[in-house]
């Protein structure tokens, strides 16, 4: 059975839906992700972390703004130097 063209555009449409549906869903597990790394990193630096400073990083949604993070907290000194607040 051949498919009209309104059924062939809203199959692609569905597809291209569903396509960019699961990247957004992929990025949003990779923030989450790099969010733990950063949390654990943190919890092993310098110890229990504060409900302020956990805020503050579950706020960050940019995985090369957690990189960056990861990358100070192997650098940098008191935690206060991170930015993230206390």
């Amino acid at each position: 059975m051949k498919l009209t063209w309104g059924e062939r555009m809203a199959a692609e449409c569905e597809q291209r839906g569903y396509e960019k549906g699961f990247a957004i869903g992929l990025e949003m597990a990779f923030v989450e992700q790099h969010r733990q790394y950063v949390l654990r990193m943190l919890g092993k630096r310098f110890g229990e972390i504060s409900p302020n400073v956990r805020e503050r990083v579950q706020a960050i949604d940019s995985v090369e703004e957690l990189r960056c993070l990861m990358e100070k907290i192997l650098d940098f000194g008191p935690i206060e130097e991170l930015g993230l607040g206390r």
